[in-house]
Parts: structure tokens; sequence; C-alpha cells
């Protein structure tokens, strides 16, 4: 892995010198005031971070109605911004470096934006796409073809569309989140919670589950966490990619399973209480204003992606009351009768 990442890195340093060397085909003094055509391409966002992008499309639209905006997002993620009416144009990215290219170029962007990860392995495409204006982030050396917004230290990254905002003139976006449920996601959900009887009743909607193996709970925590607000008379829904735990669950446990990321959006907009360990659940919680608990891990377990210096004291939801539960280390740490208590005493029938 070490060697694969030094190759990488040699190669994005041959490709910056030779950005450098070639005539801009930007312009430095062009103001994305003017712009009539914008392009946001975000190929390493996942669920939360699409949630955070929805604030920055919003802004953007309010300010500018008549630009035409397109989102580019991977596959997975792109239902969170179909039914998006700030959005003209929703696509899946293209895989390859030709394809991006003769897509970007026969949409004619004025500004092309690849936050709030910028993908390296794409910026000569962008610069052969021929925009005005190339925004990206500079997590490296840079190039003078493009305009770079800074990750700033105990920031979280939502910060660079607030960057990217002001680069538009918007001074003091509105960050809370959007989400656009469809009349197929609602309908998914009611027809679950009237089989289970939960339709017009309170219950907290329980996700063990994240990316990461730190920050996700483990079958027997799930299952003592479980029993715990049964024994309060606390009704749930586990919300449950995977079904590992179905053969140790309590009998009769209402099991939520989907791949779809807004027909879980929908059961979240349903539920009365979310207790979550630190995923993308949270930020889809926060849009709809729901009350929450929630589980962090300040450490990542050897193998897995590091965690932002600052990110955890960062970030917080921004309408929705919560409380926060911390560990130094896994999360399945955290003591479960702390996790109980939180629920029972901020959860409200």
């Amino acid at each position: 892995m070490k060697l694969k990442r030094k190759i990488f890195e040699l190669l994005w340093s041959l490709i910056n010198t030779l950005l450098n060397v070639f005539p801009s085909l930007t312009d430095s003094t062009y103001d994305m005031r003017k712009a009539q055509r914008v392009a946001l391409l975000s190929y390493g966002s996942k669920v939360g971070d699409s949630v955070i992008m929805s604030f920055f499309v919003r802004e953007l639209k309010k300010y500018y109605p008549n630009i035409y905006l397109a989102v580019g997002i991977q596959k997975n993620y792109k239902e969170i911004f179909d039914n998006n009416p700030y959005i003209d144009q929703t696509f899946v990215l293209p895989n390859s470096f030709l394809s991006i290219v003769l897509w970007l170029r026969k949409n004619k962007f004025d500004v092309i934006l690849d936050i709030p990860f910028s993908n390296r392995k794409n910026l000569l495409a962008y610069y052969y796409a021929g925009p005005k204006k190339l925004i990206t982030v500079q997590y490296t050396s840079p190039c003078r073809h493009f305009t770079y917004l800074q990750p700033v230290k105990d920031k979280h990254f939502s910060d660079i569309f607030v960057q990217a905002l002001h680069l538009f003139g918007i001074k003091h976006p509105d960050l809370s989140y959007d989400l656009f449920l469809t009349h197929a996601n609602k309908k998914c959900t009611d027809l679950f919670l009237v089989e289970k009887h939960l339709k017009e009743k309170h219950f907290v909607l329980f996700n063990p589950q994240a990316s990461t193996l730190s920050r996700s709970l483990q079958g027997s925590k799930v299952c003592d966490i479980i029993k715990g607000l049964i024994r309060h008379n606390i009704p749930m829904v586990l919300l449950c990619h995977q079904l590992e735990y179905a053969n140790t669950l309590p009998p009769n446990i209402p099991v939520f399973s989907t791949t779809s990321v807004m027909q879980t959006a929908a059961l979240v907009a349903a539920a009365s209480y979310i207790l979550s360990v630190d995923t993308g659940i949270v930020h889809i919680a926060d849009a709809y204003k729901k009350p929450m608990t929630i589980l962090y891990s300040d450490v990542c377990v050897p193998g897995e992606a590091p965690r932002s210096e600052g990110y955890l004291t960062v970030w917080q939801p921004l309408h929705s009351p919560f409380h926060r539960l911390r560990t130094t280390w896994q999360v399945n740490d955290i003591p479960t009768e702390d996790i109980i208590q939180s629920v029972k005493m901020n959860f409200r029938v």
C-alpha cells in the first residue's frame, strides 16, 4: 500500500509539473458571479457528504436562479439529488479519462468545481475541458490553472462549500440541509410502518452500522441495546443494511433493510428519535431536525482510513437536539447502559 501511494504521488508530481508548463486555458480574472453553467463534481462523497452538499446547491440556485447547475456523483448516491428542485441535471460520474473530457467539453461549463475531495487523477481532464474557472481543494502542491480552496484545521469539511459560495459572492449562506423524498420513498416507508403496527406512532430508529469497524456496533452489543430499550418500553426499529444480526435478535423486532439512501431517509423522517453511530444517518436526521443520540469513536483501528484531526470536536447537528457519547477507541466500548439511559432521558412520546 505504501509503495502504491508513493507511485501515485510521483505520477501526480509529474502531471502537476506538465500542467504548470501548459498554456493556461482558464481566466484568473473571471468573475464567477457571471457564470451561466456550473458543474459540481464529487467523486469521493458518500451519504453524509452528499447530504451536506445540499446546502451548496440550494444557496447557489437561490442567489442565481438562472444558472444551469449540473451535479456529478457516484452511482450509489445519485438518488439523493434526483428529486432536488435546485439541480438542473444529475449524472453519474464517468470513470474513464476520455469520457470525462468529452462530457465536460460537450456541456461547455463556465465553472467546474471538484469538491469537497480533490480527485487529482482527473485534474488533467478538467484542464482539457476548457472551463473559465477550475475550483478544487489544495491538499498538495498547487497548479497555476486552478483556484484552490483551503482545508481549515479544526473545521468540518463543509467549510469547503462555504468557501466556494464566497467565490460566487454569497457571503452568509444558510447551512441547513435539504432532502426531497419521492412518493415512492414515502409509500415504501408507510407500508413498512403499517405492517409493523408503527404507523402514526412514536418510535426510535436505531442504526448500529457505519462504513468502518471502529464506528460500528457489533452483534452482541446491538442485541444488548435492543433488550435495554425493550426493558424500558421504548418502541424501536432496527436499521440494518445487512441482516447479520437476524439470528441473534430478540423476537418480533422490526428490522428495516434497504440499500436505498432515500428509502432510509423516508424512515428517518417518520421516526421520533434517532440512535446512531457516526455516519450519514446523522446528517439525514439533521435535515429533518430529528433529536438523536450519536455514538462517536475518536480513533480508527489499524487498516482504516485516518480521521482528520479536529473533526470530532467540530461537526454537530445544526438543527437537531442531540446527546453525544464518545469513546477513545471503538464505539463498541461505550457502556450499553449509558446508551440506553441517553435514549430514555431524551426520547419523548
